[in-house]
């Protein structure tokens, strides 16, 4: 998606994405409204729950959605308030425009999963989603998926190993989201069950937003509750 979709930043409780030029991941933070003409967010947490340290100056486009709509916003880091929860303090320094998807936002969510063909089926939960896939532990030591002719093959008797395409099925409290997934990780575990990364092939536009609002909600739960 390309063009200008006019002035406008995002507000106040809004979950945003951060990309930052001297990183290759994207960043979860909270708008905290304005102060003058800056925008100003709550600082990003890295995978230890420590706030993020960039260097003043530092180019960034922030993304959220409005209406239906990605935007994006590009801003410089002009200053950071310290305190308990540093804020970010960021300078507009181009237009808004309609934004593009880059890496896939994930939230640790514990929900029921079934991996491989309907028969067969190993049943699990997850640890964590995004619109791009999950992780999850799957409850049997030995599910026999591999006993059926299917586009499940390359799988083995006690699971499947990275490159395997796998049928999933993710229950959501609300809806469920069904297609076919590739096994990126077998993660070792020193318990007997099997632990995947798994990337989602296929999915919908449609399907897409529905995780990633699940996926935001859950973060913002996490925040009102100090444990993001």
């Amino acid at each position: 998606m390309s063009g200008e979709v006019g002035d406008g930043q995002p507000l106040a409780g809004r979950v945003v994405e951060v990309m930052a030029a001297s990183r290759g991941d994207t960043l979860v933070a909270w708008s905290e409204g304005r102060q003058g003409a800056d925008l100003l967010l709550s600082a990003p947490l890295d995978q230890a729950q420590r706030p993020v340290s960039l260097g003043i100056g530092e180019r960034l486009e922030v993304v959220w959605r409005d209406l239906g709509e990605l935007h994006a916003l590009p801003v410089v880091l002009a200053a950071i308030d310290s305190g308990e929860r540093p804020r970010w303090r960021l300078g507009v320094v181009g237009v808004l425009r309609r934004g593009q998807r880059r890496e896939a936002v994930r939230a640790p969510l514990s929900v029921a999963i079934h991996v491989g063909p309907e028969l067969t089926v190993a049943e699990g939960t997850t640890v964590d989603v995004s619109e791009g896939g999950c992780r999850c532990i799957l409850s049997r030591r030995r599910p026999p998926w591999s006993s059926l002719p299917s586009p499940d093959q390359t799988v083995g008797s006690a699971g499947p190993d990275s490159g395997a395409v796998v049928r999933v099925a993710v229950l959501f409290s609300e809806f469920t989201i069904t297609c076919l997934a590739e096994v990126t990780h077998r993660h070792a575990r020193a318990d007997a069950r099997v632990e995947l990364s798994l990337r989602f092939i296929g999915l919908t536009e449609p399907q897409q937003d529905l995780i990633r609002r699940r996926v935001f909600a859950r973060l913002r739960e996490l925040r009102t509750r100090g444990l993001l």
